[in-house]
């Protein structure tokens, strides 16, 4: 008895042991399952955001330059300012273009740089520096030197002595046709890496090749230079990313890597011609997440090893109480687990023996009651579960693909927005354009009113001095007369006066010696008279002569008069219809200011669409995780609750009996 007793402590004890260790065993495995179940699930999250940050600024990038191009080539349709360039007034173009710069260009658009040049690449006009020009940038500049040799666009991203930037150069041709030389806007690449980085929280390093960087002939580096093989890092988003690069040990292209709780992923940046010329390394910090892993991790493996200790103990005092009947205990226990009764439920043990056995047959039969309620009510929750599992799991995928619809459309709504921005911009700039064309019409035509009003005034002088020199004309006609009138009167008396003389000449001659003297006088008288006559007939010649002038000078004064009316009558339609033009000009300028002011309410809407839609995005983005979340979730659960039924099918009980025999009835 003893030796049985001392056999029995013995097994007892060992499978007491081999129970313990199997559940540590079981439950650490379970935990170590769980948890680089987590880890995988984190690192794939991270590499979807990085994927989706390099996605994002190569299509931003791509948007902006296709923006620039789109408001440079309205640039470069104004035939204004390629006149101006095309004559060499640099001046002039300035002056056009440097406020629209200073106001709109570089505070509303982010463009850097508006550049002309002439072949092969010498500036011949900085806008955004309108003091240096002249300098040859053949050597660094591959974008005006493509752009000048191929008379082809030049798209892209391009390194400069201050890094690498967005370049739009386009070649500009002249009224004839023929090649003038480009033209170009400069952009930035910073600002949309910061505006991704605030999207996902993250933060990033720029680095650039040395030779690319050698040839562009950078400005003189920065302390915070680092130096990576043949890359160097120079642009960060803070001073913690640029300890990140310094702790790198080398560039990753396309690959997150892990050390500790940071995640490191790079990603190429190619130049307009699709070269690599340097890369983006982004950083995100995942202690957070990790802490979050941990404690999940914890409660997890307090709740295994708790459940796993309460099992442990029950097996503890399971076989507590039966190793003493063993035999008899197990032969029973074989008929209720072994063959094709295992898992049957619907047994029981024999509880006609009052021993031992009895009492734990009596509550193992008890147990196996409360196990089959239970197990009856796991199957019918579990079946609930994998119906509502997969429903949140056909949820989650709708909600996915519905971001990634709306994704989509906002992209495309970007696209239609960035294109509509673009096209009020030239909108806007020839508005403004005509406007001053037109306030400088309108100038124009009041001068025209003023003048013509002058010419009216003048014209009317003009009238009234005709009129006054026609009576003069009239009244010097009248004295004409008056004096041929005289003149033949004189002439008359002329003719007398000869003819006196005549009379005393004869008298004279008949007194002889006494009418000698009178003869001389005679004489003397009538050769008076003849100067007389001769005198009347120059005067009557001209006075004829002067009558025909007057004459002339009178018709011709009629007929300048009708001229004149005719001329004044002109000059009142002139006035009418350019008084009616200036009204027209007056409506034309308050159209013109009407749709700049359309025009600038438009891309002010833009602007708050884009936000808006950034807004969206970011809700997308979120509904994207938490939809991915879900999923994992879902499919946890459906996994589970299957592997639960499966498990659960291999019982049977009572109740699944009597239903069954209900149905074969």
């Amino acid at each position: 008895m003893i030796g049985e007793l001392n056999l029995s402590d013995i097994f007892l004890s060992l499978s007491n042991f081999i129970s313990i260790l199997s559940f540590i065993i079981i439950g650490t495995a379970i935990v170590m399952l769980n948890y680089n179940k987590l880890q995988t699930n984190l690192l794939q999250r991270t590499e979807k955001d990085f994927l989706r940050v390099q996605e994002l600024f190569y299509q931003i990038s791509k948007t902006q330059a296709s923006n620039l191009q789109m408001a440079l080539e309205s640039v470069i349709n104004s035939k204004e300012l390629i006149s101006k360039f095309e004559n060499g007034d640099r001046d002039g173009l300035a002056k056009d273009l440097v406020p629209f710069f200073k106001d709109r260009l570089k505070p509303v658009y982010g463009i850097k740089q508006f550049q002309f040049h002439i072949p092969k690449a010498t500036s011949y006009l900085r806008v955004h520096k309108p003091s240096k020009f002249g300098d040859d940038l053949s050597s660094f500049r591959g974008t005006v030197v493509y752009t000048n040799e191929t008379q082809k666009p030049a798209v892209g991203v391009e390194v400069g002595r201050g890094g690498p930037g967005l370049r739009v150069v386009l070649p500009v041709y002249g009224s004839k046709q023929q090649h003038l030389g480009s033209v170009e806007f400069g952009g930035g690449l910073t600002s949309i890496l910061k505006q991704i980085a605030n999207l996902y929280s993250v933060e990033y390093a720029i680095g650039i090749e040395d030779k690319i960087f050698k040839k562009a002939k950078r400005f003189q580096g920065k302390p915070t230079d680092v130096r990576k093989g043949d890359v160097i890092y120079y642009e960060y988003s803070s001073d913690q990313a640029n300890l990140h690069v310094n702790d790198m040990p080398r560039i990753t292209i396309d690959r997150v890597i892990l050390d500790g709780n940071l995640a490191t992923y790079s990603f190429p940046i190619y130049d307009f011609l699709e070269n690599i010329v340097g890369y983006v390394t982004v950083f995100e910090d995942l202690s957070e997440e990790k802490n979050h892993i941990q404690v999940e991790l914890l409660k997890f493996t307090a709740w295994i090893f708790g459940l796993m200790g309460v099992a442990s103990l029950l097996m503890v005092i399971i076989l507590g109480r039966i190793i003493s009947p063993l035999n008899e205990f197990i032969h029973v226990l074989d008929g209720l687990t072994d063959g094709d009764t295992g898992g049957d439920l619907t047994q029981r043990l024999s509880t006609k023996q009052k021993d031992e056995i009895g009492k734990a047959s009596s509550s193992i039969n008890k147990f196996i009651e409360l196990t089959m309620v239970l197990i009856q009510e796991i199957k019918g929750k579990s079946l609930s579960s994998i119906d509502l599992g997969g429903t949140v799991h056909e949820l989650s995928k709708t909600i996915h693909n519905k971001s990634s619809h709306q994704r989509n459309l906002l992209g495309k709504v970007d696209i239609l927005s960035s294109k509509v921005r673009s096209q009020a911009t030239a909108a806007q700039s020839s508005t403004e354009d005509t406007l001053k064309a037109i306030l400088h019409e309108a100038s124009l035509i009041a001068n025209m009113l003023k003048n013509l009003t002058l010419v009216k005034e003048d014209m009317r002088v003009i009238s009234q001095d005709e009129i006054k020199i026609a009576t003069e004309i009239s009244q010097l006609s009248n004295e004409v007369t008056k004096v041929k009138e005289i003149t033949e009167l004189i002439d008359s008396i002329s003719d007398q006066t000869n003819l006196l003389a005549l009379n005393a000449s004869i008298e004279a001659a008949r007194a002889g010696v006494h009418g000698k003297g009178f003869s001389v006088v005679a004489s003397e008288i009538h050769t008076l008279s003849a100067k007389t006559q001769e005198a009347l007939g120059s005067i009557d010649s001209k006075m004829e002569f002067l009558s025909d002038i007057v004459t002339d000078l009178s018709q011709r004064m009629v007929k300048n008069s009708k001229t004149v009316e005719r001329l004044s009558d002109d000059v009142e339609m002139v006035f009418k219809e350019a008084y009616q033009l200036g009204r027209t000009s007056d409506n034309t300028i308050m159209a013109s200011e009407n749709s700049k002011s359309n025009t600038e309410n438009i891309l002010h809407i833009i602007d708050e669409l884009n936000n808006d839609m950034m807004d969206v995005l970011r809700i997308t983005d979120g509904n994207d995780k938490l939809s991915a979340q879900l999923q994992d979730v879902a499919q946890n659960l459906n996994s589970s609750m299957n592997e639960l039924k499966d498990k659960m099918g291999l019982f049977k009980t009572e109740i699944e009996e009597k239903k069954k025999s209900r149905e074969e009835v």
